[in-house]
C-alpha cells in the first residue's frame, strides 16, 4: 500500500473478520502451559471478538501509514464467508484471557514496526542466506543444527 502497489478486495468490502494482536495469543498461550494441570485434548477458540469489516481495516492502515490505498475490487470468492469471529468465552473463563490489544492500537504498532525497518525483504532474505550457509557448514562438518537457529 506504501508503494502504490494494487490492493484486490473480493467483495465490496462488507464481510468482516475477528483480528488478533500477536502479544494477545502469545500471552494466552503462555497461559495455557502455564498451568499445573495440563487440559488435556481442549480446544479453545482464541480472537478478539470484535469483527471488523474489511474496509474499516484498509482506512486503519491507510490512516497509520498515510497513503492511500489502491484497491481493485473483485467478485467475491465463492463460499466466502461474510462475518467470522471467535467465541472466546471458555479462553477467559479457563485461562484468564482478555484481548488487550485493539485492533486499531495494533494497527499503528505494525505500521510504526513497517516504518522503520527501510528493506524488510533484504533483511528477511540476508537472514536466509546466512542460515543456508550455516547449514551447508555443518553438513560439510558432520554436525547437526537445531531445527531453527536464526543468526543473529
Amino acid at each position: 500500500m506504501r508503494h502504490g502497489e494494487l490492493i484486490r478486495i473480493f467483495g465490496d468490502g462488507a464481510s468482516a473478520r475477528d483480528y488478533s494482536y500477536v502479544s494477545d495469543i502469545t500471552d494466552v498461550l503462555l497461559a495455557a502451559l502455564d498451568r499445573p494441570q495440563p487440559f488435556g485434548n481442549e480446544i479453545f477458540n482464541l480472537g478478539n471478538a470484535h469483527p471488523i469489516r474489511l474496509t474499516n481495516l484498509v482506512h486503519l492502515i491507510e490512516d497509520s501509514l498515510g497513503s492511500p490505498a489502491v484497491i481493485e475490487h473483485q467478485p467475491e470468492q465463492p463460499g466466502d464467508v461474510q462475518i467470522t469471529y471467535a467465541n472466546i468465552d471458555k479462553a477467559r473463563r479457563l485461562l484468564g484471557y482478555h484481548p488487550k490489544v485493539a485492533i486499531g492500537e495494533g494497527i499503528e504498532r505494525f505500521c510504526s514496526w513497517y516504518l522503520r525497518e527501510p528493506d524488510l525483504k533484504a533483511g528477511a532474505r540476508e537472514l536466509y542466506c546466512q542460515w543456508q550457509s550455516n547449514i551447508s557448514k555443518a553438513h560439510d562438518a558432520n554436525q547437526r543444527l537445531p531445527l531453527f537457529d536464526p543468526p543473529m
